[in-house]
Order: structure tokens, then sequence, then C-alpha cells
């Protein structure tokens, strides 16, 4: 892939609806606004380099990453990289391409990429977004040489009670939005028949995000999250969850 270079591909109709041109927008860009993004995004890009050993790669590609909360870590990292989005307006608020990026827009449930093409495959604010998820995972794993790395709220923490606290959350952040909770298990039967398994998981908060929000980057973010981790709250009940999937010697890709 040329350095510095942006490859288009016919998107379909899908880019009309797909949640990667909500994540890409100038709107969403204000949910991480100020200390209290910077702390937030700080955590996230924290996680995913530890989620892969504290190397990405040298072959990445960024799936649905218009918003670019992980540019600089692949700039920082010397990784070539790609990013891609459902539709050229994914791009719109990303300065010009760095040295080693490349930008390609395709579908989600598509990607024009051959098999294998990328060491790493990365997503985050995505699959929780995207109600056929296990179709864009699939996809995922088969661009992927080696692991894919992506983000997803578990059941399994403060988070379960959004059915109940979305009016409150909404009335916060006006421009929240639904999404799905997982369960630990849930990608278990999809990556194994893509060939991979889970090799690592990394929770990110205990606290919501919509605290940290509330608490406008201020140390008692820092404070509270180092309370819940030296108490073995975050272990057990953090969220989102970084979860890294490696290919299995021999396994295949072909679901």
């Amino acid at each position: 892939m040329s350095s510095g270079m942006q490859t288009e591909y016919l998107a379909t109709t899908e880019s009309e609806i797909s949640p990667d041109i909500e994540t890409a927008s100038s709107g969403y860009a204000t949910r991480f606004d100020g200390k209290a993004g910077d702390f937030l995004l700080g955590v996230q890009a924290r996680s995913v380099l530890d989620a892969v050993g504290g190397h990405l790669g040298s072959c990445v590609l960024d799936v649905g990453g218009g918003h670019g909360q992980l540019r600089s870590l692949y700039i920082e990292g010397g990784t070539q990289f790609t990013i891609h989005g459902s539709d050229s307006r994914c791009f719109e608020r990303l300065p010009e391409p760095a040295a080693g990026e490349t930008r390609v827009v395709g579908p989600l449930r598509g990607l024009p990429f051959t098999d294998s093409q990328f060491e790493t495959v990365v997503s985050v604010r995505l699959l929780c977004h995207v109600p056929d998820w296990q179709t864009v995972l699939t996809e995922m794993c088969r661009v992927s040489s080696d692991r894919v790395v992506f983000d997803f709220p578990t059941s399994r923490s403060i988070n379960g009670l959004t059915p109940l606290l979305f009016g409150v959350k909404k009335q916060i952040e006006s421009n929240t939005r639904t999404y799905e909770n997982f369960r630990l298990d849930a990608f278990d039967a999809v990556l194994e028949q893509c060939g991979f398994r889970i090799d690592a998981l990394h929770k990110q908060f205990f606290f919501p995000m919509v605290v940290h929000r509330m608490l406008r980057g201020s140390p008692v973010s820092k404070w509270i999250e180092a309370v819940a981790s030296v108490l073995g709250l975050r272990r057990i009940f953090g969220s989102p969850i970084v979860l890294t999937a490696r290919r299995i010697d021999g396994g295949s890709s072909d679901a």
C-alpha cells in the first residue's frame, strides 16, 4: 500500500445507514472534547496497546476508523495502516494522510480487501452499533492474518442498567445513541468458526463514561478508577472491554 495514498472503492447503499458515518461526525467528536475526552481516549489507547502486547504489528486495518481515535497510536508506532470507512464522509474531519497511511471506502459487510491482507485488524466504537455484527466480525477475521482487536460494552457492568437509565443518560448527553451490550462469551462461536480464539481482554472503566464526562477531566476520574481497580471492581465489572483474538494455527477464515 502506498504511503499517504487514498484509494476509493464503490460503497453500497449500506453507507447511508452505517454507524461509522455518525462516529466520524463533528457532533460525535464533541463527546471527546476537553480534558475528559483526553482521559477517555488515553485509557482506550492504552487498552488497545495492552491488548496487543504493546505492538500493533507492521500492517494494520482500522475498520470504521474515520473517527481517528487511534490514528496517533498508529503514527507513533511507525506502522503502515489503512483507515476504512463505509462512505467518503467518514474522512471529512481527518487531516491529510500521514506517511504510511491509506484510506479506503467500502462496505462494512464486504470489506474490499483480500484474505489475510492485514496483520492486525482493529475496530473501536463500531460493533455494538451494528445489528448484524456477526457479519462484520467475520469480515474482519477474513482479512486478518494474525489478530483482530475490537471493543464492546458488556452487560456484566453498570452498562447492564442502560435500558433502565438511557432516558437519564440522554438528558445528560443529548448526542448519545443506543447500543448493544454483550455477554463475554458472545463472540466465541463466530471467532471459532473463523479460525480465531480469544487471547486477551482489557477492561477500560468501572464507572460509565458519562460519569467521567460529568467530572470534566477532573483528577477525581483517575482517583475513582484507581480505587475501583485496587478493589478488583474493574477486573470483574469493567466496560467497555477491548478484546484481542488470534488466528489459530491451521485455522481457516472461510466462514
